[in-house]
């Protein structure tokens, strides 16, 4: 629906069911690639139109995570992927925080993180939802992953 997520391409609404508020504009990246480049992808998204994109953010607030996770199950061709989304403990270990548009520190609830989530240390640094489960693991930046971005 072109006037639901602003007519950006490959953008689609994930509906809030568990909250009942409004959908939020997500994509969910065709391209695989590291953390930096999939980054700039997000925001490179939204520069045509004047809109501020980026890596989705703040997933621990008003059920988000839980939403996308809803997604993802419900959509066969994304189960089997891991993507990239905001949120990094790089230069401050062990705290984590999302990044863009704003600094905030990340809820480290077990119930947004998968099992033993995190535990690589200061080998991996970047927040990424992982099949099977979905939620919030820590992930090498270098790694080739899809990503998912939010308007």
């Amino acid at each position: 629906d072109f006037s639901a997520c602003f007519g950006l391409t490959g953008y689609v609404e994930v509906e809030d069911v568990f909250g009942g508020g409004p959908p939020t504009c997500m994509r969910f990246t065709e391209e695989k690639g590291n953390y930096e480049t999939q980054k700039f992808r997000c925001q490179l998204d939204g520069l045509s139109v004047g809109l501020s994109t980026h890596l989705a953010t703040a997933l621990d607030q008003g059920g988000l995570l839980f939403n996308l996770n809803y997604y993802i199950n419900a959509h066969s061709d994304l189960t089997d992927e891991a993507f990239f989304v905001d949120g990094t403990d790089a230069g401050h270990e062990g705290f984590w925080t999302w990044t863009d548009p704003t600094v905030s520190a990340m809820d480290m609830n077990s119930m947004f993180w998968g099992p033993g989530q995190p535990d690589q240390g200061t080998v991996a640094n970047q927040a990424c939802l992982y099949t099977p489960d979905f939620l919030l693991n820590d992930c090498k930046d270098s790694i080739n992953i899809k990503a998912i971005c939010q308007v």
